[in-house]
């Protein structure tokens, strides 16, 4: 019985570190613009400094009708909170990394939907860069 708990355990462990790295591969292959989309999370550092990426995540999210519940930022953060049209959450989160680089965090819905989060990435890009 205990050799069967240890190999049931194992197998696990085993099974739980694999997964894990198909995710990031996975988030890795997704995101070949620098994007990595993780635990429901998509992430990007990109350039521009955190008012300027605040403004253009507020922008991409007016520009498909989220609704903002929370909006806040200061020199080093930002954080914008809202919910879309057919009742699924969005958080955008932003953190300073250097003077002119900004980390970049989006969610949508509670357990995350890739398609559109990446959506309102290159929104906040088009919107950050004049594209």
């Amino acid at each position: 019985m205990r050799k069967a708990l240890l190999r049931a355990a194992t197998l696990m462990f085993i099974v739980g570190s694999v997964s894990g790295c198909v995710v990031l591969a996975a988030g890795a292959v997704a995101g070949a613009s620098g994007a990595v989309y993780v635990k429901g999370q998509l992430k990007e550092t990109v350039d521009g400094t955190v008012p300027e990426v605040h403004r253009a995540a507020q922008s991409a999210l007016h520009e498909i009708g989220v609704g903002l519940t929370v909006d806040k930022q200061d020199e080093f953060s930002g954080q914008l909170q809202g919910e879309m049209a057919k009742g699924q959450n969005v958080w955008v989160d932003v953190e300073r990394v250097t003077a002119s680089t900004t980390r970049i965090v989006i969610r949508v819905g509670y357990m995350g939907d890739q398609p559109k989060s990446a959506d309102i990435l290159e929104r906040v890009k088009r919107n950050l860069y004049g594209l």
